[in-house]
Order: structure tokens, then sequence, then C-alpha cells
């Protein structure tokens, strides 16, 4: 009974990442069912490990998985205040506020947005 590692890294979002590059190396202790893998990485790239099995019989299974590293935060950017279409306006009093629209542009380049959570504070002298 054997199983090996094998790993590749892009920054093309697993598009190159088709096959194993051949590199197996065997797991060092198949009776702790793990592997650690010292794998160099830097924001924004996808990495593929690929794991085989091989039994007493001589039959192989494999399998992979992808993995996309985003270790950035996401970006708010073009905060506004907006009424009847026309940004960038100030607000005077409470009624003014009342009448305006907050708007503001959220992205992650690497991983999208699945929520967005935000709160409006008056900010006192």
């Amino acid at each position: 009974v054997m199983f090996q590692t094998d790993w590749s890294v892009d920054h093309e979002g697993g598009r190159t990442l088709i096959d194993p590059t051949g590199n197996w190396r065997n797991v060092t202790d198949i009776l702790a069912e793990e592997q650690a893998l010292d794998i160099p990485r830097q924001d924004g790239d996808t990495i593929r490990v690929w794991v085989r099995a091989f039994d007493v019989m001589g039959n192989v299974a494999e399998d992979n998985v992808t993995v996309h590293v985003d270790s950035s935060p996401p970006i708010v950017d073009d905060i506004s205040l907006t009424r009847h279409e026309i940004t960038g306006l100030a607000v005077h009093s409470s009624e003014d506020l009342f009448k305006m629209r907050v708007v503001f542009t959220a992205f992650d380049d690497h991983s999208g947005l699945h929520d967005i959570h935000w709160q409006l504070h008056d900010k006192k002298d």
C-alpha cells in the first residue's frame, strides 16, 4: 500500500492545472492519514493537489482538490451620497439625508463578495 502527492500552482484561476507535474512524493506516514505540504503561494494563486493510492494488488486511484488563495481584503470604493442621479452631495441637516442614497462600489478581485454589511454613523465633533 502506498500513497503519493503532487501539486502545482498557477495565477490563472487554475486554467493551466490540468495534469499532475510528475513530481510525485510518497506520503511519509500513511497511518496518520495526512500529509503536510509546503507550497509557495501568493494572493490570487490557485493550487491543485493530486493524491494517488496504490493497493497491494497494484490497483491505482487518483483524485485532486483545487484551492484558490485569497488573502487580500475586499475593496470598497467610490463612496458618495446621491440624489436625483447627482453624486458627491453634502449633508447639511437630517432632512437632507432622508432624501439621499449612499452609493458605493465593493469588490474582491480573487473571490468575489458573498455578502455586504455596512453601517452609517453620526460623526460628532
